[in-house]
């Protein structure tokens, strides 16, 4: 038998959670409009009645018959804080079991499963007033109980429309190791779609994505006689040029497509003034499951839940409202529409969903809400405040994750949530207002900014794709500042504009108050004037946008801001910050003394005026910040750069820009194994990973191949060679001599007993597989072999030295540290398995005519003679206890050894992308260039190192790689977080990209490499 790592997935467990009715709770001081004219809102007070307990049990559980099992009720919880009793029994027990609850009254109780079945516990919590229930089920199983399988249907991911796509089940187990079935079901796809699904009974089917959108596929597993619960996959797609996602933070606009007279309010035709209405960015765009439970975003990648039904009532009331710390919880534990990776969304992914065609009912007096719009897509359930529980009409606040870094009214602690019936984003008391909820899934990078300082006064986030105006300006009032934008030249640019709200608020940095680090809420790298407010504090301003604020009576006469300051308010006599930085309110466009109802007080710079329930402070000179598109929509790509990658998980290779649109795309019948180059006429060179591995491999999935292909630019095949027998399999990757010949790192399998002759002191299985570099032949016009043909080979096994066995004279030597051309057949790093050297990588310098590998398992890079196989390791760095020396250890289970090209920076010397694991001082990784040439330097030492520490946020603990660029630039993948990124030789990161899911390495080319031609 064959000993292998294997991973066993376990199947999760649902926890069933029971949530109390939440009262309804008279508000105010949060929500609302600063034009509410009468004021009528009562005081926040915290809920006066007993909130009832929340009982949890814990979660179910299968165990082995006989086994004592220990139940928790620490989940459990209290609102109001009350002091709680518990009370467990059984409610259903196996026959013939005679099992009882020790320490039923207490916390934390126990019983023996004494037979086979299932055990039924119900916990009833009280707090002394009211009480709660929840039930957990114990399984037990005997020994030799058949265990039910786990089906895996892979990760999402996103695909070009029109392309043959293959799912993967390939990671569905069986704790009993019985084979399994395959059952693939299409339950949804893009409205008009045929697609369809071939071979939905084997572990990889095929459809053709036909429409742009959403395909939601379903599998379950079969061990013969249970089948696993259902697990799915999303696959979305987009047209050419827009997979993966071009921008991780696409703005949607605005949807506000009526513009108005800023002093009356009337609506007025648009005519290029450079209000919101006059420009048109990326139009809301949503696709609703066939199920109706799921709304995706085409525009930003998010997925939503089409609902805040959580009652399932059928109706949107208080009773499906949540305290801010619930709606977490609610939202983890959530499994809703065959996806349990819900989340509570950000006040910037919720925020991406506002539409400002709605119209703000603040201040209405009436009970008919048919004609008022809400701020929201009808695609999604919405609804009022709950007038029947003793809300306002306006209280439609949402709840998001993005908690305010200071304190708000009363040093209340303060959450963001988006109002979608007012119109707005303000800070509220985290708990004392029950929240609507809207879970969101996908797009994890969604609101996360990349910006770069262009060093011309502006700023670019290449997240959004949008440039910035570095530094501010003040305003008279809203019609300047839209004049001042369209007036604009910075840089020479002339197609400045006024934000649009959702463009602004999308600069926000949550992390900043002034409070709490005395400087607005904004990356430091934009430039933002403070000023002496109200109150005589130094602050930071509202910001104008160009996004009117309409009313119920369709009255524009207010413009929305985003305060970057404190949101001031004046309440009871005192000015404070009521809304926090980050807030989005409104205000009168032109002359905030004309505002219906706003009262007047005296500050430490004279009249300001105030208005509404919480006062909030009006401004008519707001500060101004433009904006423009940093690249004009119908702009060619930049032709600078071009980035390849494979994603592991995809059969798909794809190449971006610096702008990081896929430019094109390659598809391949077999995922990579694992990395992807192209070559100088344009053809995509891959080793291909080949789902039935010979049987001595069977059980490797670490980078194993057993095809190389070679595919033209419309994805055909026109060449490829297996290298998979029982005695050897291609791995991990391959690289292209001037002869056109290809060097392919494969796995050659010796037999226990061929190893324990050698002087091998154990074998965990059947074989030990050593590493060897074959050269195989493709036979053209510089090389005259036969297509296929092993012309070269050099093998670790040829190398092999011991010192334990003096009999053994073939490979005995009684100074291993004498050898260093040698390879220790007893060295062991890791786990001892099969697959001993574990090289990960191949490359090759022409000048020299020799070969670089990475060996991870030995933490090394050898270099060898390409000249002659017969001699053995020329140079060896990164560990010396591997080959009996006593020095330093300087790489940790590396990938990705490079020789630096000749004419970049650093030519002649070697990259390595040094993982990190197991390192003395803890675990990070590390891009680290070594000496190679000797010129300046002592070959072997580490002459630079990019790194952020123990304490950065850098690791990789596998796969990932690094590349030198002709600009002293390094491109960089940090494979398993989905990341490329690419820094300067001050180690400033100038340019990043998130892909989602693991790559094993990227490749950067210039747009004048040859293989580029079919580009110009």
């Amino acid at each position: 038998m064959i000993f292998t790592r294997q991973h066993s997935t376990a199947a999760e467990s649902m926890t069933s959670v029971c949530i109390a009715s939440l009262l309804a709770v008279a508000l105010s001081g949060c929500g609302g409009d600063s034009s509410e004219a009468n004021g009528a809102d009562a005081p926040i007070v915290p809920p006066t009645s007993n909130n009832a307990p929340v009982a949890n049990a814990g979660v179910d559980q299968t165990v082995m018959s006989a086994a004592v099992i220990s139940l928790d009720a620490s989940g459990s919880s209290d609102a109001d804080g009350d002091a709680l009793s518990y009370q467990w029994q059984f409610t259903s027990l196996p026959d013939s079991s005679a099992a009882s609850l020790s320490g039923a009254s207490s916390a934390t109780p126990s019983f023996s499963a004494d037979t086979d079945g299932s055990y039924v516990v119900a916990l009833t919590v009280s707090d002394g007033t009211d009480s709660s229930v929840d039930t957990i089920t114990i399984t037990a199983e005997a020994t030799d109980t058949n265990h039910t399988p786990v089906a895996n249907a892979g990760i999402d991911r996103g695909v070009t429309t029109g392309d043959s796509v293959t799912l993967d089940g390939s990671a569905s187990s069986d704790a009993d190791g019985d084979p399994l079935t395959y059952r693939w079901t299409l339950d949804s796809a893009p409205s008009g779609s045929s697609a369809s699904l071939n071979n939905a009974g084997t572990m990889s089917p095929e459809f053709t994505a036909d429409m742009d959108g959403d395909y939601l596929i379903s599998l379950i597993v079969s061990d013969g006689n249970l089948d696993s619960t259902v697990d799915s996959v999303t696959i979305n797609s987009t047209s050419s040029g827009t997979t993966p996602f071009s921008r991780s933070y696409a703005i949607v606009d605005t949807n506000q497509n009526q513009c108005y007279e800023s002093t009356s309010g009337d609506a007025t035709s648009c005519i290029g003034n450079g209000y919101d209405a006059d420009y048109s960015g990326n139009q809301p765009d949503y696709t609703l499951s066939d199920d109706g439970l799921i709304v995706t975003d085409n525009i930003t990648g998010l997925i939503w839940q089409q609902s805040s039904d959580i009652n399932g009532d059928g109706s949107l009331t208080s009773d499906d409202k949540l305290y801010q710390s619930d709606t977490v919880s609610y939202c983890e534990n959530l499994t809703y529409g065959g996806r349990d990776d819900w989340r509570l969304p950000s006040i910037k992914e919720s925020y991406s969903l506002i539409q400002f065609s709605g119209k703000d009912p603040s201040g209405y007096q009436g009970t008919d809400t048919s004609a008022l719009t809400a701020f929201l897509d009808e695609v999604f359930d919405w609804a009022f405040g709950d007038v029947d529980s003793g809300e306002r009409i306006i209280d439609g606040q949402f709840a998001s994750s993005t908690q305010y870094v200071s304190t708000t009214m009363n040093a209340d602690a303060t959450t963001f949530g988006v109002n979608f019936v007012d119109g707005r984003i303000k800070g509220y008391p985290s708990e004392r207002l029950p929240f609507y909820v809207r879970c969101v899934s996908g797009n994890t990078d969604y609101g996360i900014n990349d910006f770069s300082d262009n060093g011309d006064q502006t700023v670019s986030d290449d997240a959004t794709g949008l440039m910035w105006q570095q530094d501010d300006s003040d305003s008279v009032n809203w019609d300047d500042a839209i004049a001042q934008c369209e007036a604009a030249t910075t840089a020479s640019h002339s197609d400045w504009r006024l934000p649009n709200a959702k463009e602004l608020q999308s600069i926000v940095d949550y992390s900043r108050s002034p409070d709490t680090h005395n400087q607005a809420a904004i990356d430091p790298m934009f430039n933002a004037s403070s000023f002496n407010n109200e109150a005589g504090e130094d602050d930071w301003g509202y910001y104008w946008a160009s996004s009117t604020h309409t009313t119920y009576n369709d009255n524009g006469s207010s413009a929305t801001y985003v305060s970057f300051g404190r949101a001031l308010g004046y309440m009871n006599g005192t000015i404070m910050d009521v809304h926090g930085a980050g807030a989005q309110r409104s205000n009168n466009k032109t002359a905030v003394s004309s505002t219906p109802g706003a009262g007047s007080s005296t500050g430490v710079n004279g009249t300001f005026y105030y208005h509404g329930p919480q006062g909030d402070i009006l401004r008519d000179n707001n500060k101004v910040r433009c904006v423009r598109d940093s690249e004009p929509s119908d702009t060619a790509v930049d032709s600078e750069s071009y980035t390849l990658f494979s994603p592991m998980q995809s059969t798909e290779t794809y190449l971006i820009d610096q702008q990081k649109n896929t430019l094109h795309s390659w598809q391949s019948n077999y995922r990579p194994g694992l990395s992807v180059y192209l070559m100088d006429g344009g053809e995509l060179l891959r080793p291909g990973a080949i789902t039935n591995k010979p049987t001595t491999f069977s059980g490797q999935t670490g980078g194993s191949a057993g095809v190389i292909e070679i595919l033209n630019w419309n994805s055909d095949v026109v060449w490829s060679t297996s290298l998979a027998t029982d005695s050897y399999l291609s791995h991990h990757d391959v690289e292209v001599l001037p002869n056109g010949n290809i060097l392919a790192i494969v796995w050659e399998a010796k037999t226990a007993e061929e190893a324990l002759a050698l002087g091998r002191t154990s074998v965990s299985g059947d074989t030990l597989w050593a590493d060897a570099v074959y050269e195989v032949c493709r036979a053209g016009e510089q090389s005259s072999c036969t297509d296929g043909e092993i012309v070269w080979r050099w093998s670790s096994w040829d190398h092999v030295v011991q010192d334990v066995d003096s009999s053994i004279t073939q490979t005995y030597v009684s100074d291993i540290g004498e050898h260093t051309d040698k390879v220790d057949l007893n060295f062991f790093n890791g786990s001892g398995s099969a697959d001993w050297t574990h090289v990960n990588s191949v490359d090759y310098n022409s000048a020299a005519d020799q070969i670089l590998i990475s060996v991870r398992n030995f933490s090394e890079y050898w270099v060898i003679d390409h000249s002659d196989a017969s001699q053995g390791i020329v140079s060896r760095v990164g560990n010396p206890p591997a080959h009996g020396g006593d020095g330093e250890q300087t790489l940790f289970v590396q990938h990705d050894a490079q020789f630096i090209d000749s004419g970049t920076p650093g030519e002649g010397n070697i990259l390595v992308f040094n993982n990190g694991a197991n390192r003395p001082e803890g675990n990070y990784s590390s891009v680290d260039e070594f000496c190679f040439n000797g010129e300046d330097c002592t070959p072997g030492e580490l002459v630079n190192s990019y790194s952020e520490g123990v304490s950065g946020e850098f690791y990789a603990d596998h796969i990932s790689g690094a590349q030198r660029l002709e600009n002293g630039n390094t491109l960089v993948c940090e494979g398993t977080e989905g990341r490329l990124f690419e820094y300067n030789a001050s180690h400033e990161v100038v340019w990043e990209y998130h892909y989602g899911s693991e790559i094993f390495k990227a490749t950067r080319y210039m747009s004048d490499y040859p293989g580029l031609a079919v580009l110009n």
